[in-house]
This record gives structure tokens, sequence and C-alpha cells, in this order.
């Protein structure tokens, strides 16, 4: 199971407040065992887009997000932002490998030019 952030408006230092917040609670889920035996962290693997007026940025990795360094450096281009939405996934993977191909978000192009940005918690049936 996966931890999952979504914040849409004005960014301040609550946003910052409410990533670091975030982040901890990928580090540590005390709920987490209940459903993964002896885990508790969701330390797999971690994605963010942030969407603003002038673009789309988007990075993913297997590392977990408590110990990318590249987290310093996306916090100060947040810091930057006046107005995004910001799609933050934290992954902890309970069959599917770790690796970058399974960290979300998702970004897949539609037809008419746009992208839809995906993100889920819990398993997806492939048969479907």
């Amino acid at each position: 199971m996966c931890r999952l952030m979504v914040f849409a408006g004005h960014v301040g230092n609550h946003v910052i407040s409410l990533i670091r917040n975030f982040i901890e609670s990928v580090r540590y889920d005390p709920y987490l065992s209940n459903i993964l035996p002896g885990r508790s962290s969701h330390d797999n693997g971690w994605g963010i887009t942030l969407v603003n007026e002038d673009s789309i940025q988007y990075y993913k990795t297997s590392k977990p997000l408590f110990v990318d360094p590249a987290l310093t450096n996306i916090i100060e281009i947040i810091k930057q932002l006046d107005y995004a939405v910001i799609l933050i996934h934290g992954r902890a993977s309970s069959r599917e490998p770790v690796n970058y191909i399974n960290s979300h978000p998702i970004i897949w192009p539609c037809a008419d030019g746009s992208y839809m940005i995906l993100a889920h918690n819990g398993s997806v049936n492939k048969s479907i």
C-alpha cells in the first residue's frame, strides 16, 4: 500500500510543512505492518508531479523518498512556485518489483495533446 498527497492552491510555507509531514508518514507508518507484516515504511520508491500555469515537472525513482538527495532540489523548486497542483506518491510494494517503472505518478499523453497523471493505492488487476 502507498501514501498519496495531492495539493492544489497557492504555495506557501504551509505547503512545505505538509510535504515534510508527508515525508515523515512515508518514513514511519505505524499501521503499515497490519497490511504488510514486518514493514513500517513506504520505502519502495516515490514520485512527484508539479503542475503550474507554465509547466508540468515530473520526477520518480525507486529510491525511498526520505533518503533521496533530489528531494532538496525539488523542495526548492516548490518554494519558488506561486500556485501549483502537486501530487506526491510514496510506494510500499506488496507484489510488483521495486523499480523506476512501477513508481508513481504515471504520466500518459492523450490524443488531444493533454496529459493524464495517475497514481493509485493498492494493487491493480492487470487481467482486466
